[in-house]
């Protein structure tokens, strides 16, 4: 599968550039940084591929010392500007790209901008990952909460073995189980999978049902996610809106642990994807969709996985 650092689908817009700005003397979290960056990315594809970014807000883990923020203002002028956030996910993937190669976990400005006709570069907006300074320079502030929280098994009814699983907080009969595969993936593999999962997603009307995204490769082409409905009268349940929070609970809690010390895991697996309103245990046709991350390799698991990574390559899990 060929690597990219544009985003596959959807298509970059036309015309459209990043500038990238790095601040080698003002380091960042490396953890804080991948999980701001797909936090921000989940909350633009729900915003939707064709809606625009009214003001300019900023994000951050409830016990982070980093932030990422959007801009739809000019840089340096102050002019207010509704900036589209086709061109802002574009943008986000680019940068997180980037920095998921070059390992470069710095503060960093992300200039937005489009081409004209004469080839001149007429600034959108800026992205910008950096300390932790709620409200300078914003208009909005969003706290995202990173404890993590795994559920007993009370009053589930499985007849295997029960599966470890998350519950969204904010709707506690949307939940997720997983399987460990037990073969380690490189943290920026994982990382940029996800935001291409995410900026896929935001094509897509939220009330859409029946959704999926088939592959959502990472820019090495190495690891893909694949999410998939169950069919039949279920398949009517997962909407894109699901579909989007079920790949953000993923990311939070079951693979970077919400940035706690020790919690991160960077490993393939399987998970399935519930919805049970009315509090029933765990039967088949509550089971709304699933999903996968895995990695592509010539050979079999012992030589596509044996000595590639520990797991977490690229990234300091501890802070």
């Amino acid at each position: 599968m060929p690597s990219s650092s544009d985003l596959g689908a959807p298509s970059k817009p036309s015309g459209f550039e990043t500038i990238l700005t790095f601040l080698a003397n003002v380091p960042l979290s490396p953890i804080e940084t991948y999980i701001n960056a797909v936090e921000l990315m989940a909350v633009l594809s729900k915003m939707g591929w064709d809606s625009y970014i009214k003001q300019s807000t900023g994000l951050s883990g409830d016990n982070f010392q980093t932030e990422a923020c959007v801009f739809p203002t000019l840089p340096g002028t102050g002019e207010a500007s509704w900036l589209p956030a086709k061109y802002a996910i574009s943008g986000l993937y680019k940068a997180g790209v980037e920095i998921a190669k070059t390992q470069r976990f710095q503060q960093l400005i992300v200039g937005l901008a489009l081409k004209d006709i004469g080839g001149h570069l007429q600034s959108l907006g800026y992205l910008e990952f950096r300390p932790k300074k709620p409200k300078l320079g914003l208009q909005s502030y969003q706290t995202v909460e990173t404890n993590v929280t795994e559920l007993s098994y009370t009053n589930i009814s499985v007849t295997a073995p029960p599966k470890p699983r998350v519950t969204d907080k904010t709707d506690k009969s949307f939940y997720i189980t997983y399987d460990w595969n037990g073969h380690k993936l490189k943290s920026q593999d994982l990382f940029t999978a996800f935001l291409n999962a995410l900026a896929i997603a935001s094509v897509h009307d939220n009330d859409g049902i029946k959704a999926f995204v088939p592959n959502a490769p990472a820019a090495s082409g190495d690891v893909i996610l694949s999410t998939w409905s169950s069919g039949g009268p279920s398949a009517d349940k997962l909407t894109w809106r699901r579909v989007k929070r079920a790949i953000l609970l993923v990311w939070e809690e079951i693979i970077t642990g919400g940035g706690k010390k020790g919690k991160a895991r960077f490993e393939d697996f399987d998970f399935e994807i519930w919805y049970i309103p009315d509090g029933r245990g765990l039967v088949n046709g509550d089971k709304i969709g699933g999903g996968r991350v895995l990695k592509f390799g010539p050979d079999g698991p012992e030589s596509m996985y044996g000595g590639v990574s520990n797991g977490t390559d690229g990234i300091a899990v501890s802070r």
